[in-house]
């Protein structure tokens, strides 16, 4: 099992690996970004009504049709703008790589985007996260990245295991015989200075595992 799943998810390694490199390039200040949303003028209470978000999402029914909005964002720098994201016809896209941007106030166009006119270093990095998270394909390709991350995550707790197996071959003196003695000996046998980092590494991942599914939100990057 072990080699059978090493085997069939080499491409998935390269490209959470690759995908994870381009992460920490952006991070050293190498990423793409897009020109900043033009300032408007903030006028009265800066809140976004239901009639005021459908007469939006009408006005870029008629101006970008192809347009499939997910994302309606409210941003408060420098006024209010009501930002309008989705999928349109440029494949490997974030949503916000395709936007329309509304001034609250004024209800006025101030920003139109579309992913098929971005440049090669802009589109790379619209790119990560279809192929980081699987979103690329829908619930289907979701649902082949999920397999696949069990696969890699069955690699390491079966790596562990078949080191303590040669552990236990390589030491018969120690007594290891016992059912679950491998993971005893792959224990025992672990380096100091690796094994306290991957016992740190397992609590930070159950952690932060519980905070997700027991509903906490995290903050939307700005876009």
């Amino acid at each position: 099992m072990h080699r059978l799943f090493g085997l069939w998810s080499l491409w998935f390694i390269l490209l959470i690996a690759l995908t994870g490199i381009w992460y920490l390039v952006e991070q050293w200040g190498l990423g793409a970004s897009h020109q900043p949303l033009p300032k408007v003028e903030a006028i009265g209470e800066q809140i976004l009504f239901g009639n005021t978000l459908n007469r939006f999402v009408g006005h870029a029914a008629r101006i970008y049709p192809e347009l499939d909005i997910n994302r309606v964002l409210l941003t408060r720098q420098d006024g209010a703008v009501v930002l309008l994201q989705g999928q349109a016809t440029a494949v490997l896209v974030r949503p916000r790589a395709n936007q329309l941007a509304f001034g609250l106030a004024s209800g006025e166009l101030i920003n139109y985007r579309r992913g098929d006119d971005l440049g090669l270093h802009l589109r790379i990095s619209e790119a990560a996260d279809p192929l980081h998270f699987g979103t690329l394909g829908g619930t289907t390709t979701r649902y082949i990245w999920f397999v696949f991350g069990v696969m890699l995550s069955t690699l390491s707790i079966s790596g562990v295991y078949l080191y303590g197996l040669r552990v236990m071959r390589s030491f018969p003196e120690a007594g290891f015989g016992l059912p679950g003695s491998a993971w005893l000996a792959g224990w025992q046998k672990l380096e100091r200075i690796a094994k306290w980092p991957t016992l740190a590494m397992v609590l930070m991942t159950l952690v932060v595992a519980a905070f997700y599914f027991l509903g906490s939100s995290y903050p939307v990057p700005y876009p």
